[in-house]
């Protein structure tokens, strides 16, 4: 679900007014992965720190986002930023698919 949102967020050119909606969310979500992993007894931390991950991730969108709007961005660099968001709506953050066990 993480995963999705961080896609939705990379296709959404208003990501900045809804930056609080999806942060939100995503701390959501990660509070209830810890509960659930602490109810199972299960002591990895591999989901909560890929969760920390997208949530990093997240904010490295949210920063790009701000910065296509700058008047003064090369041309090039606004179409690299694209191609890197075009990937991420495809394939997740990790440029792979973004099925994940458990995600």
């Amino acid at each position: 679900m993480m995963f999705h949102d961080l896609q939705d967020k990379a296709a959404d050119p208003n990501t900045v007014a809804h930056n609080c909606i999806w942060r939100a969310r995503l701390h959501h979500c990660l509070l209830r992965l810890v509960r659930w992993i602490e109810k199972v007894g299960k002591r990895e931390l591999s989901a909560v720190e890929g969760s920390l991950a997208v949530m990093r991730l997240g904010s490295a969108v949210l920063s790009l986002q701000e910065l296509l709007r700058e008047p003064a961005l090369a041309p090039g660099t606004k179409r690299a930023i694209g191609v890197r968001f075009g990937r991420i709506r495809r394939n997740g953050p990790a440029g792979q698919e973004s099925e994940v066990p458990g995600a």
